[in-house]
């Protein structure tokens, strides 16, 4: 059997490998180990809360309800002076078949039938008028009328656009239009 024998140089060369190898498997490892954390901590910035707050929509006062819990749990509608009004004004209208010789009962019955006759008509009218001519609204010009100018054409557009622009409403992410 022959022995083996190393150098000293060998050795050193041996023992420096080692030292080399050493230092770069814990340079590597410690690498890993703050890659690792790292990651985590931006998977945990990431990840999306259980408890997320609902987005708060704008909801103009006309459609809000306001409500109010009483002592035993049950939830009540508080009536608003404005809903109050709305009610007032409703109508209920009685449709009652008659026949055509028969007389009225009273002359009050033909009063309020005269009145209800009279509010419907003028409702009617009413819901005519709004739907006709929304407000703000340029008509189109009939074929008898003189055609308009181009300047004459442009003010009129310029005030529309200053009218829809400084509406009474608030116009929540409408586009500046003035």
């Amino acid at each position: 059997m022959a022995r083996l024998l190393l150098t000293s140089s060998q050795v050193q060369i041996i023992a420096s490998c080692i030292v080399v190898v050493l230092c770069t498997s814990a340079l590597f490892i410690s690498g890993y180990v703050i890659q690792q954390r790292t990651l985590r901590e931006l998977r945990v910035a990431i990840k999306p809360r259980h408890t997320r707050p609902s987005p708060k929509v704008y909801l103009p006062e006309k459609f809000r309800t306001r409500t109010k819990e009483l002592e035993d749990g049950s939830v009540v509608d508080i009536d608003t002076e404005a809903d109050i009004e709305v009610r007032r004004q409703r109508l209920l209208i009685e449709v009652k078949e008659t026949l055509p010789g028969a007389k009225l009962e009273s002359a009050d019955g033909n009063a309020a039938l005269e009145r209800n006759i009279e509010l419907v008509k003028q409702l009617q009218s009413k819901v005519v008028e709004k739907m006709s001519t929304p407000e703000g609204h340029v008509e189109a010009p009939v074929k008898n009328h003189k055609p308009v100018s181009r300047a004459q054409r442009r003010k009129m557009i310029k005030n529309e656009l200053q009218k829809l622009a400084h509406a009474d409403e608030p116009a929540y992410y409408q586009r500046r239009m003035w």
